[in-house]
């Protein structure tokens, strides 16, 4: 039977076919318009889904396998393409695809040491080259996780259990009131979080932000003076969803000093500037944070899900261990109660991919400098984009602000009770178009449409043509409902 799955000339077909597809994929010739699948087409397919019984016997024969690829990238939306500028999600760097394969191949179980022997010496040192970049002491710590969820579960976890030691046994009702105290900007796994632990929805107290949507210091402070409770964490923003924005880390790092709370930052966007020559020095004060939340799947156009939990004192980290006899700890290396080499006693997480490969691979293949120069340019283009258009007149939409990062929104440039309308009805038309893809957000609860310059690929021309669709479609938008 174990030939059921093991046919050599079936193998060679797929493997040539996948790689061959791939390749296309990434080329010009296949990343055309639509950006975003037609809805009448996708519709179809998703009503032939949704009508396929189980298969009992094989429907895919190897030779036929272009077809089902053609048929699932069709109909997906094509981040890749150069004017896909919709969320913090882009192309990956193409041959990170076949790394991935590889990873697949390999099959890892970052759980234990024994499971993934070299795989763990590699994420151990990958952690160890961004703890370094991000200034953590040499008694850092920390793994890969699933995503900045989860990081920002384990940032408030660790803050909680650090803090309140008989919370782990004997539960959040043996302490009091516990408050977080974080940007009205934040991302909404901070309040998932907090509920998730039960701590409520209500322990995490929104903060105003200032003009430059960072939170304001003045309006931190008042608001710890009349607070109802403890304070468990302040968490400061490095790169905001809705506007790419860096809180002033260094500032909100003194404040969590000075009330003996634990620091934490949401890195998971911008912590990437870390990289780069020209911008690292916004993340200034990152260096104090109890622990730290990175996403490379975003600004370092990783595939999904590479993400990283690091912390300032690998100490805190005993408090998710928990072991079992089929995880054996080894003696050798057992030391400071964390077994060193199993990184599953690190992280509330259990079987995870050998996802530090893909980092492993980055930096052999490009290097620091290299890395950092792309991610410079991301910004470069942004701020080159926001010069040749924040001068134009008569335009319906226009930018809310000067982009800090590489994130761009538009308002609607004159006062009408109509705005959220006009912004949903120009993203439709410019969806159902199919030349670009933004995204809509709400800053201080006014609509926008948000653009995210992350992919590579994308040039001035590009950003250009979609300003100009932009305003096309908004102005013939904003007649037909004025």
């Amino acid at each position: 039977m174990s030939d059921i799955f093991e046919n050599k000339t079936d193998l060679e077909t797929i493997g040539k076919n996948v790689l061959e597809y791939i390749l296309r994929y990434y080329s010009k010739e296949k990343l055309l318009p639509p950006v975003f699948p037609k809805e009448k087409k996708l519709k179809k397919i998703m009503e032939k889904i949704y009508s396929t019984p189980l298969p009992e016997e094989p429907l895919l024969i190897p030779d036929k396998i272009t077809d089902f690829l053609e048929e699932i990238s069709t109909h997906s939306i094509k981040l890749a393409h150069p004017r896909y500028v919709g969320h913090m999600d882009s192309g990956i760097i193409p041959e990170i695809a076949f790394i991935d394969a590889f990873i697949s191949a390999l099959n890892q179980n970052m759980l234990s040491w024994e499971l993934a022997p070299l795989a763990t010496y590699i994420e151990n040192q990958v952690i160890t080259w961004f703890a370094n970049l991000f200034g953590l002491p040499d008694t850092h710590g920390g793994t890969f996780v699933s995503g900045g969820t989860i990081a920002n579960l384990t940032g408030i976890l660790l803050a909680l259990y650090s803090k309140h030691k008989n919370a782990i046994e004997e539960g959040i009702y043996s302490i009091n009131k516990q408050k977080i105290l974080v940007s009205k900007e934040a991302h909404y796994s901070i309040i998932k979080s907090a509920a998730i632990l039960g701590l409520g929805t209500s322990s995490v107290i929104p903060v105003e932000t200032n003009a430059k949507h960072q939170i304001d210091i003045f309006s931190l402070k008042k608001k710890i003076s009349k607070i109802d409770g403890e304070i468990l964490s302040i968490i400061g923003i490095a790169g905001v969803t809705n506007t790419g924005t860096i809180d002033p880390l260094n500032e909100l790092a003194d404040v969590a000093a000075d009330n003996s709370v634990w620091f934490h930052v949401d890195a998971a966007y911008g912590g990437a500037l870390i990289l780069t020559e020209k911008y690292y020095t916004k993340l200034k004060g990152i260096e104090k944070a109890d622990s730290i939340t990175f996403d490379p799947h975003k600004l370092l156009w990783m595939p999904k899900s590479t993400a990283m939990f690091l912390v300032r004192n690998k100490k805190y980290l005993e408090i998710l261990a928990h072991n079992a006899s089929y995880m054996p700890v080894h003696s050798d290396v057992y030391k400071d109660g964390i077994d060193q080499r199993s990184l599953g006693k690190r992280t509330i997480q259990g079987s995870r991919r050998f996802d530090a490969l893909r980092i492993w691979y980055l930096f052999s293949r490009y290097g620091k400098k290299t890395i950092g120069k792309a991610i410079e340019s991301r910004i470069e283009i942004t701020k080159l984009f926001y010069e040749r258009i924040k001068n134009k007149k008569n335009e319906v939409f226009v930018p809310y602000y000067k982009p800090e990062t590489n994130i761009i929104c538009f308002r609607v440039a004159y006062e009408t009770k109509n705005k959220e309308l006009i912004i949903e009805k120009t993203h439709e038309k410019i969806e159902e178009n199919g030349n670009a893809w933004l995204s809509i957000t709400k800053i201080n609860d006014e609509p926008v449409l948000r653009m995210v310059i992350l992919n590579l690929s994308t040039t001035i021309e590009d950003l250009m043509s979609i300003y100009e669709e932009l305003q096309k479609v908004g102005k013939r938008t904003s007649t037909q409902i004025n």
